[in-house]
């Protein structure tokens, strides 16, 4: 193992590429505002394809808005893990409302329900078992995770839009709940600083945290859970994983987004975040909580 430590996660350097297209048609009748959207994505492994309807209904002299949403995924799956190719699909709803509190103050609210089915594990990903082959004689076997196949989510989010004129910046905060039918409850904080430097240049500061506790079937390794794993049962109880993303953890991000709006079509943009995940429970090994420094170059043009 790496560093002569035994609980060291071993590392394994990955490659991909990902080729994504997204269209959006935005149309308004009077107080009524529709948004839909296609997408589309394909890595050398995973292809999806989905879509989403967002409506809007403006009321109280534009004060309010009402807003509801469909959005759906239909993902193929092809990992050379797995033993056939398999599916995913996600539908989810929401509804939620905008209300102007005073000339510089909005506060928005939502509420969303999630479902997904098809094979909703990671095909990379194992779980440790130490198996006793011969009497007195073990050695560490490795089995895939097995994650139920079906899976429902609720959320509850709040955005405060506040500006402040005279220091030519505005501040956006918001915060969210999360929680499924696997036993993982989070809560994410995030604030954003919208600082303007000039008629066409725009630097946004930001900062967030995320916190949750760990789904009903995480497990660092088997060797102390009254679980025997079998690889024919997939999607069937009893369920496992060591993906450390369901473990109880923590994650920060912080960084600044410079923004140029280079005309009332088009913008370009550089961004830098700096991303610190760390387990909570105890027991997984640090090593399987990464750091990241983060570099994005974009823009986007309104036609």
């Amino acid at each position: 193992q790496p560093d002569g430590d035994p609980n060291q996660v071993q590392l394994e350097t990955l490659e991909d590429r990902r080729k994504s297209i997204i269209t959006t048609l935005d149309h308004k009748a009077g107080d009524h505002a529709f948004t839909f959207e296609l997408n589309y994505s394909d890595e050398s492994d995973y292809e999806s394809k989905g879509g989403s309807v967002v409506y809007k209904r403006e009321l109280n002299k534009n004060n309010t808005t009402l807003q509801g949403g469909y959005s759906i995924l239909d993902d193929d799956l092809t990992a050379p893990a797995l033993r056939n190719p398999e599916t995913k699909t996600s539908h989810d709803l929401f509804v939620g409302i905008s209300q102007v509190i005073d000339p510089a103050t909005v506060l928005t609210t939502n509420i969303s329900y999630g479902k997904e089915y098809g094979f909703l594990g990671d095909p990379y990903k194992s779980v440790q078992k130490t198996v006793e082959i011969l009497p007195d004689f073990f050695l560490p076997i490795t089995f895939r995770e097995n994650r139920p196949g079906e899976r429902h989510k609720w959320i509850f989010y709040t955005e405060l839009l506040r500006d402040f004129e005279k220091a030519k910046g505005s501040l956006q905060s918001s915060y969210r709940f999360f929680t499924d039918d696997a036993g993982i409850d989070s809560h994410t904080w995030s604030i954003e600083w919208f600082q303007k430097l000039s008629e066409k240049i725009v630097l946004r500061p930001n900062y967030r945290y995320y916190k949750q506790s760990a789904a009903n079937f995480y497990y660092y390794d088997l060797n102390s859970a009254a679980v025997v794993p079998d690889s024919d049962t997939l999607g069937s109880a009893p369920f496992y994983s060591s993906d450390h993303r369901l473990s109880k953890m923590e994650t920060h991000t912080y960084g600044a987004k410079l923004i140029w709006f280079v005309n009332d079509q088009l913008e370009f943009n550089i961004k830098y975040n700096r991303y610190k995940m760390n387990g909570l429970d105890g027991i997984t090994h640090h090593s399987a909580y990464s750091d990241a420094n983060i570099l994005t170059v974009g823009g986007r043009w309104w036609f």
